[in-house]
């Protein structure tokens, strides 16, 4: 979105805590490392970002995700149609899982992707996978950004802000870092416009198709044995509404957490690219034996919501 000065870059950003006290992300401790069970309820509350650079929303970004707890996760987008402060709940539990919900007399939503607007920033995830060519798992941070920029031009002259993923902030009693080889990393960008969310799954496709057009594809094999196909930065976090870990990890004795140490680099907003030339579509197909699928259809975002009147109150209790 833009405010009444054309200059100002101004976007939304939804933090979440959990509701029942517990880490929303990683925990380590002497029995090694716990991922958090999906709980799927927080409380929500949107907050505004606004500055008149990309680099300056940045670090009102960074503002934000240095304060964050263990308890609390974020979302890079808002509820438009719902209040500041709301409730997300999981879809199962809930009368209406694509409305909005009235529970214990709060606005009360599962997190889909329908319910949420787009932020104006961006996050492009590396994790340095074992089987992941090991070329680009040795790579510094920055080569591998001029390795993406020589792919993608539009990135070369990206404003961007890089932090650790969360397991590169967790040390054992010496001072060491846990995690073996490369360190993973989270490096955010602000796009040059606002982007709905249909646009959002359009800009998916078109990053993992055009990565493995460059050469910057990899198949690896789950578990189940079935093919998976994997890019230089993960293109699954451009999914609308879903969850950002980024607030501290849960650090037990023998291990210690290190302070948040980042990198901005200064630059402008990205244009995102959405259309996929016919030699991209070729390029991909023959290294992955796969066909591009695009237009993901979403539904249609829920109303604001109103309050339940006394009477509708009642025939809910008579049920």
């Amino acid at each position: 979105m833009r405010t009444t000065t054309e200059s100002q870059i101004t976007t939304a950003i939804t933090r979440l805590t959990r509701t029942d006290g517990k880490p929303a992300g990683k925990t380590f401790d002497e029995l090694g490392k716990h991922v958090a069970e999906h709980f799927g309820a927080y409380h929500a509350q949107s907050i505004t970002l606004s500055a008149p650079t990309a680099v300056e929303l940045l670090e009102r970004y960074s503002d934000l995700v240095s304060r964050l707890t263990i308890e609390q996760a974020l979302i890079l987008g808002h509820a438009p149609n719902l209040p500041t402060e709301y409730e997300i709940r999981p879809a199962k539990s809930l009368r209406d899982p694509n409305g909005i919900n009235w529970v214990n007399g709060k606005p009360t939503i599962a997190r889909l992707k329908h319910h949420f607007t787009p932020a104006r920033i961006l996050l492009l995830d590396f994790d340095p996978d074992p089987r992941m060519p090991e070329a680009w798992r040795a790579l510094s941070e920055q080569d591998r950004w001029d390795l993406l920029a020589g792919a993608l031009p539009e990135f070369s002259g990206a404003a961007r802000w890089t932090i650790p993923s969360g397991s590169g902030r967790v040390l054992d009693a010496a001072g060491r870092h846990i995690s073996p080889g490369p360190l993973g990393s989270h490096t955010y960008i602000v796009t040059s416009t606002d982007l709905s969310t249909a646009d959002m799954d359009t800009a998916r496709v078109a990053l993992e198709v055009r990565l493995w057009a460059a050469g910057l594809g990899y198949m690896v094999e789950s578990k189940a044995g079935a093919a998976l196909k994997r890019t230089l930065f993960d293109s699954v976090v451009w999914v609308t509404g879903r969850e950002v870990f980024d607030g501290p990890p849960c650090v037990k004795p023998p291990f210690q957490l290190a302070p948040l140490t980042s990198s901005i680099h200064d630059g402008g907003a990205v244009e995102i690219i959405t259309s996929l030339s016919v030699d991209e579509r070729l390029a991909f197909e023959h290294a992955t034996g796969a066909r591009v699928i695009e237009n993901v259809s979403v539904p249609s975002p829920a109303p604001t919501p109103t309050p339940p009147t006394g009477k509708q109150r009642q025939k809910k209790k008579s049920r």
